[in-house]
């Protein structure tokens, strides 16, 4: 009897584990990357681009095995956020690695452990989904850069070959050196995108900085920690990340309007609308540029401006629920109550756990007397969780009460 009660409580201490810490798949990758260092090369160097050619061939595996798991757990990834996930959720281990002199010279061979834990899939996923666009950019343009480099240190050690001028060997062997410190700077992108994925945010701009470190005209590298920096509530230092990049890429139009939105916050007003014009010069239909900009002529009272600019996003966006409340703000403020009520209506109607549009629905209800429907609206909002909607409830109640 006695061991059939302690097999049972063995089952219920187990089964209490995996309720509280969730059961998680572990599937573990062992793979090995060579590389023959080359001349004037460092070991370091060597030994850093073995361990990238050993994750490289573990990724494929891993890219296979996060694509089939994924498929079970109806994820439905795109190949191009499989590639993604894979490169930031594998955990690396080096469990070996050796020198070795082989015909083609010195031989740096690593062997390492890459760890997928299943449980990180679905945080992992929603931080690239949230963030998709500019992950995509940007791990299409590391590539590409990857390889441009590979075939130019090709290029230049064959050119090293074929020159005895002394003066031309050293200007290929600076540009080598500039091609080497770009290889090692995209490694260091990949460890604070991992770094990024993980929530340790003040590692992943410890690694980007090394990265940038080491090619300081790589936009992506400012771009990607300056996302980082606004993280952090960082806005001084993400202004500076992104006043670089607008140095090295003057014509990118969403990077005005994010550094405009930047010094919004610091209520930088006129460096914003500036930035926010520069941004719809260079693209018309640049949505939050427009609705940036829409904002600060209501803040400055230029009411025909802000209308103009959400009229223009609605145009482009008919779905875009807070183009509706802004101009239905402009609307009030200009005395077209009906307007107005129409555009808090199509809000409502367009996001309904938006809890500031039943606040400002709530108040043209009591501007124009309707104190039921502006009770409705205030519950509604306090119920969502808005602390503002219960005090406006809460004085709506009591001075109805006095009535």
């Amino acid at each position: 009897m006695c061991k059939y009660l302690l097999s049972f409580f063995q089952f219920l201490f187990l089964l209490n584990f995996l309720i509280t810490n969730g059961y998680a798949e572990t599937k573990e990758i062992i793979s090995e990357g060579i590389y023959n260092m080359g001349d004037m090369e460092t070991p370091f160097f060597a030994e850093r681009m073995a361990l990238l050619n050993a994750k490289r061939n573990a990724l494929e595996e891993a890219g296979t095995y996060i694509e089939s798991f994924t498929k079970i757990e109806n994820f439905k990834l795109t190949k191009d956020e499989i590639k993604i996930l894979s490169s930031g959720i594998i955990k690396l281990e080096v469990l070996d690695k050796k020198r070795l002199v082989s015909n083609n010279g010195i031989q740096f061979w690593v062997k390492i452990k890459a760890v997928i834990e299943t449980d990180e899939l679905t945080d992992m996923i929603n931080i690239i989904r949230a963030n998709e666009k500019t992950f995509l950019e940007n791990y299409k343009k590391l590539l590409q850069d990857y390889s441009k480099v590979l075939k130019e240190l090709d290029n230049l050690k064959k050119q090293m070959s074929k020159t005895t001028d002394k003066q031309e060997m050293k200007m290929i062997q600076n540009q080598i050196n500039k091609n080497r410190n770009r290889l090692l700077a995209t490694q260091y992108y990949d460890e604070g995108f991992w770094y990024f994925l993980r929530n340790e945010n003040f590692k992943a701009i410890d690694s980007l900085s090394k990265a940038i470190n080491l090619d300081q005209n790589n936009s992506t590298y400012y771009e990607f920690r300056s996302r980082i920096y606004m993280t952090l509530g960082q806005f001084d230092n993400a202004i500076k990340d992104l006043n670089k990049v607008l140095e090295l890429q003057p014509n990118k139009s969403e990077y005005y309007a994010i550094r405009g939105v930047l010094y919004s916050i610091q209520h930088q007003r006129e460096k914003a609308l500036s930035d926010f014009n520069i941004a719809i010069l260079l693209d018309p239909e640049n949505i939050e540029a427009l609705v940036q900009r829409g904002i600060i002529y209501s803040e400055k009272k230029e009411y025909s401006n802000a209308l103009s600019d959400f009229n223009k996003v609605i145009i482009l966006n008919p779905n875009k629920a807070n183009a509706y409340s802004l101009r239905g703000t402009i609307y009030q403020k200009l005395g077209n109550y009906q307007q107005a009520l129409n555009d808090f209506n199509k809000a409502v109607e367009l996001n309904p756990n938006e809890l500031l549009v039943y606040d400002q629905r709530g108040l043209l209800f009591l501007e124009i007397k309707r104190y039921n429907d502006a009770l409705k609206d205030f519950l509604t909002a306090c119920q969502l969780g808005d602390s503002y909607g219960c005090k406006l409830l809460k004085n709506l109640n009591s001075k109805l009460n006095k009535k």
